[in-house]
């Protein structure tokens, strides 16, 4: 599976899923699917990761479906997850793997209520708040077919973008030092 990631994923990135049908329920497929999607979320030491992040190469339809850290290392797959409760909104923290994780002041609810099924299909509901509030909210915009660009002035939109591009040069330049040398450097 594969992240992906803006500007060269946007058309993907722009997808908005579908409904899990009541027939893959239960399947080995979307057991798997789940379990990876969370362990990539957990690899990356983020609090959510959405369908519509992740080319799974099989070049079908992205599942409504997201993992979200709940505690810990603990985590949850929801499918075809709807908000029944936001609360206040609220300007705070967020980012995005999509994004190389760069930090952004947004808006975003302070409480949030979740109907969501599992992935057998057994429905359930969960109340998150703060952080969490604010990671599901991310998510579900994902699903939506959305990015925090899209909640972002042309502005802010055209600041964060350049550096996200600043992330990923100083990222490359590095990988490459690195390759080139057999190993990072330090000084004596």
């Amino acid at each position: 599976m594969r992240l992906l990631t803006h500007p060269h994923d946007a058309a993907l990135l722009a997808r908005v899923a579908r409904p899990v049908r009541e027939d893959e329920f239960g399947s080995d497929a979307l057991e798997a699917f789940g379990r990876e999607l969370a362990t990539m979320m957990l690899d990356r030491h983020a609090l959510g990761l959405a369908s519509t992040q992740v080319d799974d190469g099989t070049g079908g339809e992205a599942l409504a479906i997201f993992a979200i850290k709940v505690k810990d290392e603990h985590f949850a797959v929801m499918c075809n997850p709807e908000a029944t409760m936001r609360g206040e909104y609220r300007i705070g923290p967020e980012a995005c793997l999509s994004f190389e994780s760069i930090v952004e002041q947004l808006r975003a609810p302070e409480q949030l209520v979740l109907r969501f099924c599992n992935l057998r299909g057994n429905p359930g509901e969960m109340m998150f708040t703060g952080l969490h509030a604010r990671a599901v909210s991310h998510e579900l915009e994902h699903l939506a077919g959305r990015t925090m660009l899209d909640r972002m002035s042309p502005t802010k939109r055209q600041m964060f973008l350049q550096s996200v591009r600043k992330r990923r040069h100083k990222l490359a330049t590095t990988a490459h030092v690195t390759a080139r040398t057999g190993g990072p450097t330090s000084a004596a």
